[in-house]
């Protein structure tokens, strides 16, 4: 068993599917984002039940001009409960939370808005 930050006990598969989605997210943040989507695919067949998987998926579609499967996947989840941690009640609260961190460091795509509305319904 491997340890997590907050001192969880995890099998190998949960450990493989946390360090990819953590590299998905990097992935984002430097703008690599056909390296992104693939980790969070890697990421959500080393263990599907990793929710942290299922809120960089539809970004990384959405930043390789995939709205289409980015908009499926935002509906899926949208309404979900969060329940990986405290902060957030439902998956839409972190959704609407990733898409202000991106643009707070200047990563837009003109998709971003058309998303935010899709999140209010």
């Amino acid at each position: 068993m491997c340890s997590t930050r907050n001192n969880k006990k995890l099998g190998i598969r949960s450990q493989l599917s946390y360090n990819y989605s953590n590299l998905s997210w990097s992935s984002i943040l430097c703008r690599q984002y056909k390296k992104s989507l693939l980790a969070v695919k890697i990421a959500i067949k080393a263990d599907s039940t990793n929710q942290y998987s299922y809120t960089n998926l539809p970004i990384a579609y959405l930043l390789n001009n995939m709205y289409n499967e980015a908009e499926k996947e935002y509906i899926k989840w949208k309404d979900k409960p969060w329940t990986a941690d405290s902060q957030n009640k439902n998956f839409r609260e972190l959704f609407l939370t990733d898409l202000a961190d991106l643009e707070n460091v200047s990563i837009n795509n003109p998709d971003f808005e058309r998303v935010k509305e899709l999140l209010k319904k």
